[in-house]
């Protein structure tokens, strides 16, 4: 997982003495009242969607360091001025974020504040099913790449993508949909399908579908045919004997000119 755009974390100047433990901060209570600080973030975002959480202070406070936790842990800091913490929206960074501060208009004083974060999922893991399954050679064959769409999402558009054993078959498009007209053994194999949005913001691979076709058609003709040569070489060389028998028995018996 990418880690959050920012500065690894040092002691600077050495202020943060023993502050660097959250379990000592007790984060929002009636110092929220106050707001002297403030943390913004979006109630919820969309996966794929970058996401940006600021930690304000009133322009009257001088401020020393302020420090980003989440759930916690420390993830970002110190920093001194109004940093945006920028978070990759391919991942899921739900959770509750902090910003720990010290600020002063007389002393330094540790302030707090937190917001929390939910990511949700813009469309489910794409589920690869067949509506047509080849038994046999010549078969057609049709696969369906499925998935959902958040509810107040549905007007996005998506493209699909579907490969067999890792390469890829048919490219990103519109359609949901592969087919495989007269389906050859050659087409068996492990099939799955992706499905992204059209920045490529967001994109997820389906689990494996297996299909192995046989060529039991194909066989099939080849014995016939192979009967049908074996009984006219048969027929051949019946008639090659007979001929022959018939040529000599011709020979024997027609008397000789003296």
């Amino acid at each position: 997982m990418q880690a959050p755009r920012g500065i690894p974390f040092t002691k600077r100047n050495g202020r943060l003495p023993n502050l660097l433990d959250p379990h000592k901060f007790t984060f929002g209570g009636s110092q929220k009242l106050k707001r002297p600080l403030i943390v913004q973030a979006p109630i919820f975002v969309y996966r794929g969607r970058n996401i940006n959480i600021k930690c304000h202070s009133r322009p009257e406070y001088s401020v020393r360091w302020k420090i980003f936790f989440r759930d916690n842990d420390l993830i970002y800091g110190p920093f001194s001025d109004d940093s945006i913490l920028f978070l990759d929206g391919n991942y899921d960074w739900s959770g509750r974020y902090s910003c720990v501060t010290e600020l002063s208009r007389d002393e330094y004083v540790t302030h707090t504040d937190e917001v929390s974060l939910h990511v949700r999922d813009l469309f489910s893991k794409p589920n690869i099913t067949t509506i047509l399954y080849p038994k046999t050679e010549s078969d057609n064959m049709a696969l369906i790449c499925d998935t959902s769409l958040s509810p107040p999402r549905q007007g996005t558009e998506l493209q699909f993508a579907f490969y067999r054993d890792g390469l890829e078959v048919q490219k990103f498009s519109s359609s949901h949909r592969y087919e495989v007209q007269s389906a050859q053994p050659k087409d068996s194999g492990n099939y799955s399908c992706e499905v992204r949005t059209p920045t490529n913001s967001v994109i997820k691979r389906s689990e494996e579908l297996y299909f192995q076709i046989q060529g039991g058609n194909r066989r099939t003709d080849y014995t016939t045919v192979n009967i049908i040569r074996l009984a006219l070489s048969g027929c051949v060389l019946f008639l090659g004997c007979v001929f022959l028998i018939h040529h000599i028995k011709t020979e024997v018996i027609t008397p000789s000119n003296t």
